[in-house]
């Protein structure tokens, strides 16, 4: 069914039939009268037991008297500026009149025969303005492009930067590679950006979308290292590289936390899944030092949660600190779960001005609600589940919250677990990891984050659910007021 939207419109599906997890409909063919003709090979060894089904779907109202909806107020505007120029077009908050805009000024150019000029920003261009001239010139001349990428290189909006490298990407610009590396040196550039720019470069040293991440963990090796690079640079290389990666050796990692104090804490979560057994005598000595800020040393507590019963003295010893925010940390570290049947007090925890900073280190603590094992927030974290980094457009507090206590109200396919049984007798529930291909393995993560692999000859039954991988309960091990923090911390505009 067709809905308007905007200057277009936007197809809503209706399920016409639908089987079990055994109905696998392929092969779509339509057939002269106008019916849908499909195969269903039941499972993937059709090879082996050879059976398979073929269907013919047949409409009951196959009349001709549907109607084409009318054109919307925005179509008719889009048309309009198609048809003449207009630079308020531009900023229009509908794509596709912005599209519009962007077609006619092309229009222009060819008319004019113009070449693109260098990069100069107008007096009065807004940053979409600046960016439909830029997609105009790119239609016209897409081979000329290399004075006005290197002007959107250096234009303060990251929309037209991100445009830019796009551009040298896609159209392997290897003459451009020296103006991003430039751009990277760049001491404001966004975290926006920066992924961006490290992905170009890639892309142009290798000319391949690889996820092989060799040469891009190299790179922020040589950022971490480097003592001319950029913090933002090294906050990077901080959050991407892995801790156990050569370069995070605990020297460097010292040596950067004592020179760089911005960089404290993220080379404090760096720590947390440090492979060096001294990770957690660092903790300790940041976590126990006054010379450092409440803060820094309360995201060194949250670390020393994963390390109990080592940490457990340290623990106890600045619970009964004088500074709140120390001893409330190393409090929610040696806390134990609630009762099962504990009710989370819903009013209090939305009502509650949450800490953003409290919030955080509950996300990444390795005890209680343990978020970072599946999810990431900006580069850190585990790839099971959605990245969160975002996840404060998607809706208010409440609907958070409610996700968070009940994560199966609202499950994803991709995100739902599969229960497998085993020719052995065994019962296995957790999220399938899809590879490329098949062989001859299938790799489950359980609800805790540990992955499982079996062989699929062991494979006896495998059951689809609609439950999500992430645990519930989680009402039971956070307190409210760890909920009402992370609350603040995952709805903040990062």
């Amino acid at each position: 069914e067709l809905q308007a939207t905007g200057a277009t419109f936007q197809a809503r599906p209706e399920v016409i039939v639908q089987g079990n997890e055994k109905f696998r409909p392929v092969g779509l063919a339509i057939a002269p009268d106008g019916s849908l003709i499909f195969s269903d090979w039941v499972n993937r060894s059709y090879a082996v037991h050879g059976e398979g089904r073929l269907w013919r779907l047949t409409p009951t109202d196959a009349s001709d008297d549907y109607r084409f909806p009318m054109r919307s107020k925005q179509e008719t505007r889009a048309a309009a500026v198609r048809r003449a120029p207009s630079k308020e077009a531009f900023d229009e908050d509908d794509p596709f009149i912005r599209q519009a805009a962007v077609a006619c000024y092309a229009d222009l150019i060819r008319q004019a025969r113009k070449q693109p000029p260098h990069a100069k920003r107008g007096v009065n261009e807004s940053v979409r303005e600046r960016l439909g001239i830029m997609q105009a010139w790119r239609w016209v001349f897409p081979d000329r492009m290399g004075e006005l990428i290197r002007g959107s290189l250096r234009d303060p909006s990251d929309d037209l930067r991100l445009f830019a490298l796009r551009l040298v990407a896609e159209d392997n610009l290897q003459a451009l590679g020296k103006n991003v590396q430039d751009l990277l040196q760049d001491p404001q550039l966004s975290d926006r950006v920066i992924p961006a720019a490290l992905a170009t470069l890639g892309w142009l040293e290798s000319g391949t979308d690889s996820r092989d991440s060799t040469q891009l963990h190299a790179r922020l090796a040589k950022y971490l290292a480097n003592p001319k690079a950029s913090d933002i640079l090294r906050k990077m290389a901080l959050r991407r590289l892995p801790a156990d990666h050569e370069a995070m050796q605990l020297e460097t990692l010292r040596h950067v936390f004592d020179a760089h104090p911005v960089l404290r804490k993220e080379i404090t979560q760096v720590l947390y899944n440090h492979t060096s057994p001294d990770a957690v005598e660092l903790l300790i000595e940041i976590a126990e030092s006054n010379q450092f800020t409440p803060s820094t040393r309360a995201d060194a507590i949250a670390g020393l949660a994963q390390h109990l019963p080592v940490s457990r003295d340290t623990l106890e010893l600045l619970s009964e600190h004088k500074e709140p925010m120390i001893a409330t940390e190393a409090q929610r570290c040696l806390t134990t779960p609630g009762p099962s049947d504990r009710q989370p007090n819903i009013p209090y925890i939305l009502a509650r001005q949450g800490n953003v900073a409290a919030g955080e280190r509950t996300f990444y603590r390795a005890h209680a609600g343990r978020c970072a094992t599946c999810h990431q927030y900006h580069d850190r974290g585990g790839e099971i589940g959605p990245d969160l980094t975002l996840i404060h457009l998607r809706g208010d507090k409440r609907w958070l919250l409610e996700t968070i206590l009940d994560p199966n109200r609202d499950v994803a396919p991709k995100y739902a677990n599969v229960i497998i049984e085993t020719r052995d007798g065994r019962t296995i529930t957790g999220l399938p990891l899809a590879g490329p291909g098949n062989d001859g393995f299938e790799t489950l993560v359980q609800s805790d984050g540990t992955p499982i692999t079996l062989p699929l000859t062991e494979i006896d039954r495998r059951h689809p659910t609609t439950q999500s991988v992430m645990p519930t309960g989680l009402g039971t091990v956070l307190s409210d007021d760890e909920l009402a923090d992370l609350l603040a911390f995952l709805s903040a505009k990062n």
